[in-house]
């Protein structure tokens, strides 16, 4: 008697659970061709729709970005950011660590910092990158930012 009620729990679970996914369907547009472009529109001609917090520019630098980031939300930072950030700013220290990852450390000001960590730290390596050089990193993924840090990841050495 156990299991058939609770095999009838289940059974009405999925079967409301179905309706729900029914009657949120958006209905299908009256014709193909309502909502097309009309003919010379092309969808690079359309401006981008603005991120929530404010639209992201092209290029930073360090001050910028951290200014950019502070209080922003995960997914806020995603929404900004989703074509990757560039920042161009001089060097403040480099960490090479033998695992493999390659970190251009940059002075925010204030004591702040970012930091972006290189996809690829082959090319940094071959250019001998330190202190005091000014580079520019970019299609970098902005992760969560401290109150002292914006680390960056996967960012490409232009």
């Amino acid at each position: 008697m156990k299991n058939l009620l609770i095999v009838a729990l289940c059974l009405f679970a999925a079967a409301t659970g179905c309706k729900k996914k029914e009657e949120g369907k958006a209905a299908p547009a009256s014709s193909p061709t309502e909502n097309a472009p009309a003919p010379g529109d092309k969808p690079a001609d359309k401006a981008p729709e603005a991120a929530p917090g404010g639209a992201s520019k092209a290029e930073y630098k360090p001050d910028e970005i951290f200014k950019a980031t502070a209080g922003k939300s995960h997914m806020d930072l995603m929404d900004m950011f989703k074509d990757g950030a560039t920042v161009t700013g001089t060097i403040k220290e480099v960490k090479d660590d033998p695992t493999g990852e390659y970190v251009l450390v940059f002075d925010a000001g204030d004591g702040h910092t970012v930091s972006a960590m290189l996809n690829d730290p082959q090319p940094a390596r071959d250019k001998k990158l330190k202190a005091g050089d000014s580079v520019t990193v970019t299609k970098c993924q902005v992760a969560n930012p401290s109150d002292k840090d914006v680390p960056l990841r996967t960012c490409d050495l232009k």
